[in-house]
């Protein structure tokens, strides 16, 4: 990809070596910056980052967090800085997921769709289960006009996580694009239900909203992989209780374990299960 580089006078790289800061305070002016970043101050925490930069002038991860508080500042030219900062990262190591995830986030938003699809199917072969990676892949490929591959993409990210709203509505646009009307509408409907839904959310350029990957981290944080979901179903099927062997407990002050009621989404299908804990006498012991 042939970039532009107009004349940016901000500064990108330090490249000198700067007073080295004690361990404690390098971990204090970190954790500082990404505090600032929770409280949208991108430029303020822009110049935490460099002023780190100054003396460890070959962190990829500083250098990540500096780019994706410039990106998220939005002055004129920080496009093109924040590219310039991921990619001296990525010079420095080709392995760092976050680099390669928040360029394709730049390439997407500059219509760069063929580049965005290559650092985001790094990510995604490195990481499967990062359904957020696995959904920009599906907005690449859209882009290039291959809907049917979108498709699998924003289903797959779908599976990986049910409350990823924007693989709804993508899918949703997707479906009607192939004339297919009633999954189109039933994929909607979805999308709709989840709005009000708190474990809902949205995925865009903007941040708290980029993904796990293209959030500021903590100087020495490391970067987990998205949990393996087991394979198989998370409950048996129904069987019927047998009255005559177990009995609902009576609540009482006297009751160990008291029982209890929980509402959660225990096997992510966006449907609310109830848990019943410590609530059935069966036989000689307690049972949820």
């Amino acid at each position: 990809m042939n970039r532009l580089f107009v004349g940016v006078t901000a500064l990108v790289f330090v490249v000198g070596c700067g007073t080295p800061v004690p361990v404690d305070t390098l971990v204090e002016e970190s954790n500082r910056g990404v505090a600032l970043m929770g409280r949208f101050d991108y430029d303020g925490a822009r110049t935490v980052f460099a002023q780190l930069l100054e003396s460890h002038p070959d962190d990829p991860d500083l250098l990540v967090n500096l780019a994706i508080a410039t990106l998220n500042r939005q002055a004129e030219g920080d496009e093109t800085i924040a590219m310039q900062t991921l990619d001296r990262a990525l010079e420095l190591d080709s392995s760092n997921l976050r680099a390669r995830y928040c360029r394709g986030l730049l390439e997407l938003h500059a219509g760069e769709a063929e580049d965005a699809l290559a650092d985001f199917e790094v990510v995604v072969a490195a990481d499967e289960q990062d359904p957020d990676a696995v959904y920009f892949v599906g907005q690449c490929l859209m882009q290039l006009e291959r809907a049917d591959e979108a498709l699998e993409f924003y289903q797959k990210a779908i599976e990986l996580d049910p409350y990823l709203r924007s693989a709804y509505y993508r899918a949703f646009q997707t479906l009607q694009r192939m004339g297919e009307r009633d999954e189109a509408m039933a994929t909607l409907q979805t999308f709709r239900k989840l709005e009000n839904n708190p474990r809902g959310r949205l995925v865009e350029f903007k941040y708290t909203r980029m993904g796990r990957r293209g959030a500021a981290i903590p100087l020495g944080g490391t970067e987990v992989s998205s949990a393996i979901r087991p394979s198989g179903p998370v409950f048996d099927e129904p069987v019927a209780l047998d009255r005559g062997r177990i009995s609902w407990r009576a609540g009482s002050r006297t009751s160990k374990p008291e029982p209890s009621l929980s509402v959660c989404d225990i096997n992510s299908d966006g449907l609310l299960d109830l848990f019943f804990a410590a609530a059935v006498d069966a036989e000689e012991f307690v049972s949820n």
